[in-house]
């Protein structure tokens, strides 16, 4: 080996070495920044719990937007704002809102925490918000009867930096709403037998393929193959759906918005049936919540929680279905903060909705 060439190879196994050093150091800190947060919230939930003092209990389960992530302080998050509405409107009816959300849960962290969470605070109803962290972390089912075990799970490791990547991604493509104003295509798309998708960063994936595309002048995607060789695709929307045609797909494809129905979409829906079983076995009433939407919103992912509420005959509390009524009348970006969480006025909306819910839940149990 030439000296030039140990010099090339010394210099690439630094760059290797320096890049799994800085991944492992972002790594570390989010897991430590994650973990102090856990920890301050463990020690911030309520100690000494009286169940005959509560009244009727509604417990609060799900992710940064239970938490309230970005509000101005835990006082502004859905729960805590919907605790001083009930209290203004109680008429004498002691209510209790108990907030276990915590950011980054997935639908697993959800259920395996749950049976003890229950079992603790003996809830009259439980209000249950997660999924899209499923997206980013991709858990597996949790275990068969998990969810029942005496002590509720540690604090919830996931390997962050992938979903701090893929938030990135997604804010330098320019988030959504501006990206299906102009370039509505760009996503992942199916059919029943397969799935295809158009990057923001132009980048074009079908099954194992993985080529260019591009926007001509007339608005015509153009995808360049690997040899260099232009396909010319004709698309549009038709509602919802996207509609393309090219020499090389006959017939012409129309597809649905979003992933296959696959592992996240399936563990998911698994995650939803043992939660509702687990609320019906401890006689607790169940509301899913939507998420608000907006920029950065899982395609797909409200949907699936409507089915889930319909499947399993539980209470459904449409947060999306408001904001988008709110959108119609003024800026609902004020609604937001920069990534996608709600603000104090956010938060402030799923609150309402969730006191007007709570005021015809049942009464604390005897």
């Amino acid at each position: 080996m030439t000296k030039q060439a140990r010099s090339r190879r010394s210099r690439l196994l630094a760059i290797v070495v320096g890049v799994v050093l800085g991944v492992t150091l972002l790594e570390l800190v989010q897991q430590v920044v994650a973990y102090v947060v856990w920890s301050t919230e463990q020690r911030g939930g309520p100690e000494q719990w009286d169940r005959e003092a509560a009244g009727t209990v509604a417990l609060c389960v799900g992710d940064s937007f239970t938490f309230g992530l970005h509000a101005s302080s835990r006082q502004a998050s859905y729960p805590a704002q919907a605790q001083v509405l009930v209290d203004a409107e109680a008429a004498g009816a002691k209510r209790t809102l108990v907030n276990e959300g915590y950011p980054g849960q997935t639908s697993r962290d959800v259920l395996a925490r749950l049976g003890a969470q229950v079992a603790r605070y003996q809830p009259d109803v439980v209000y249950v918000l997660v999924g899209t962290n499923d997206h980013y972390f991709r858990p597996a089912e949790l275990e068969a009867g998990a969810e029942h075990t005496s002590e509720a799970s540690g604090f919830p490791w996931h390997f962050r930096t992938r979903r701090l990547v893929l938030v990135l991604v997604e804010w330098l493509a320019g988030g959504r709403e501006e990206r299906d104003a102009q370039r509505p295509f760009v996503g992942v798309w199916h059919t029943n037998t397969f799935e295809m998708e158009f990057a923001a960063d132009g980048t074009f994936r079908f099954g194992e393929n993985v080529w260019r595309w591009s926007l001509d002048e007339a608005g015509r995607l153009n995808l360049a193959e690997p040899d260099g060789r232009l396909v010319l695709v004709e698309w549009h929307m038709e509602g919802p759906r996207l509609y393309v045609q090219c020499v090389a797909w006959n017939p012409p494809f129309l597809l649905e918005p979003g992933p296959m129905p696959g592992p996240i979409t399936q563990v998911r829906a698994a995650h939803f049936a043992r939660i509702a079983r687990l609320c019906a076995a401890a006689n607790a009433r169940l509301a899913l919540l939507t998420y608000p939407g907006g920029p950065y919103a899982v395609e797909g992912l409200n949907d699936d929680i409507r089915r889930a509420a319909r499947e399993h005959s539980v209470d459904l509390i449409d947060v999306e279905e408001r904001f988008l009524a709110i959108a119609k009348d003024e800026d609902i970006a004020a609604y937001y903060v920069g990534d996608g969480h709600c603000s104090d006025r956010g938060y402030a909306e799923m609150a309402k909705l969730v006191m007007a819910h709570l005021a015809n839940a049942p009464r604390a149990r005897r």
